[in-house]
């Protein structure tokens, strides 16, 4: 989720009962764990996904997920890059 999420980065999320198209949330992915994505659409209690890193390609978001498959929409993040200011 380049730039608005790296790696290593804290999240906070809340289980929610409804959700919106362009929240950010956690997803239950069964090849790859839990995976953070923005709410693309939903339809049909089924959410479609997607990126916002346009230059890399997911194949986790060519399919579609149950709303129980969400473990919650991220509140906020801390960068750890930008919590930690370290000087060497």
């Amino acid at each position: 989720m380049l730039p608005s999420f790296r790696p290593n980065d804290l999240v906070l999320c809340l289980k929610l009962k409804k959700y919106r198209m362009g929240s950010v949330v956690i997803v239950k992915n069964s090849d790859h764990g839990p995976i953070l994505k923005r709410i693309k659409g939903i339809r049909d209690s089924r959410l479609e996904i997607s990126s916002e890193n346009k230059e890399y390609s997911s194949e986790t978001t060519k399919i579609t997920y149950d709303l129980d498959d969400v473990i919650g929409k991220v509140l906020f993040n801390i960068s750890k890059l930008n919590f930690f200011n370290f000087k060497l």
